[in-house]
């Protein structure tokens, strides 16, 4: 969305917090925590790729909205978010698979 919608939006919403880059820290999160990447080291290798294809095409499509620029610091809220998800996933038992 253009920068000045989003500043006018995340403006009237709530002032102290930074919307956007929760909402990405959250979004990422939920997304490495997805159960089709499987267990094991290799479902950790497909969460990364996965998070980083997606944290860097956000940035390109960014980049192509009018007034709006790819920031390094929001893949980094991204990778937070799927670092936070990887953790979890470390943290939580796995659920038997239901038939």
């Amino acid at each position: 969305m253009p920068n000045e919608l989003k500043a006018d939006i995340e403006g009237l919403m709530w002032r102290k917090l930074p919307w956007s880059a929760l909402a990405h820290y959250a979004l990422f999160t939920l997304i490495g925590l997805c159960p089709v990447y499987g267990s094991g080291r290799w479902a950790v290798w497909r969460i990364i790729v996965v998070a980083v294809g997606l944290a860097a095409l956000t940035e390109l499509l960014q980049s192509l909205v009018p007034g709006r620029h790819p920031q390094l610091r929001d893949v980094a809220i991204d990778l937070g978010g799927t670092a936070t998800a990887l953790f979890l996933r470390k943290l939580l038992p796995v659920l038997p698979a239901t038939a």
